[in-house]
C-alpha cells in the first residue's frame, strides 16, 4: 500500500537546507524564514516559486534528500496546472519515490526476482517505399512453373 507520507520523511537537515537556500545566506532572512516555518508550517516555505531551481542548483554538500526533492518538484508541477492540494502532492511524491527507484516499476514487490513482463508495442510495418519490392525472376528457362492445375 502506498502511503502519502513524503513530508513525514523530511529531516531537520532538509528544513535547514530549505531555509539556507531561500535566505541566500542572509542571516536576518534566515531568522524570518525559520519563524515563518514555525508559525505557518514548512509548506509555506516549500511553495516558494524559486525553490525547485534552488534545489537543483544546490551545492554538493547540501543536497536535498530524495523525499524533499521529489515532493517539491511534484508540488510545483501540480501548482503549475492549478492543483493546489498538498495531500495529492504528498501521495504522488510517494508514488514517484516508490516506483521510481531502479527497476521497481517492473517488479511485483520490493524484493524478489519476480518481474512483470513488459508489453512491447506491435511492430509498425515499414512504408511501401522502403520495402524491397518483389522482382520477377525468370532464371533457368528449362524449369518453368505454371500456376494452377496442369493442363494436358
Amino acid at each position: 500500500m502506498i502511503l502519502a507520507n513524503v513530508r513525514e520523511q523530511f529531516t531537520l537537515t532538509d528544513v535547514e537546507l530549505v531555509i539556507e537556500l531561500l535566505s541566500r545566506g542572509d542571516v536576518a532572512h534566515k531568522g524570518e524564514l525559520a519563524r515563518v516555518a514555525e508559525e505557518r508550517g514548512l509548506d509555506a516555505l516549500l511553495d516558494a516559486p524559486d525553490l525547485p531551481e534552488l534545489l537543483r542548483a544546490a551545492p554538493r554538500l547540501g543536497q536535498p534528500s530524495p523525499a524533499l526533492f521529489v515532493y517539491v518538484v511534484v508540488r510545483h508541477a501540480l501548482c503549475g496546472v492549478g492543483i493546489e492540494s498538498a495531500r495529492l502532492s504528498d501521495y504522488l511524491g510517494a508514488l514517484v519515490l516508490e516506483f521510481g527507484l531502479r527497476d521497481r516499476a517492473y517488479r511485483i514487490s520490493r524484493v524478489g526476482p519476480s518481474r512483470i513482463p513488459v508489453a512491447r508495442a506491435p511492430r509498425q510495418p515499414e512504408p511501401v517505399a522502403r520495402r524491397a519490392l518483389p522482382r520477377s525472376h525468370h532464371g533457368s528457362q528449362g524449369a518453368s512453373r505454371r500456376a494452377g492445375p496442369a493442363v494436358l
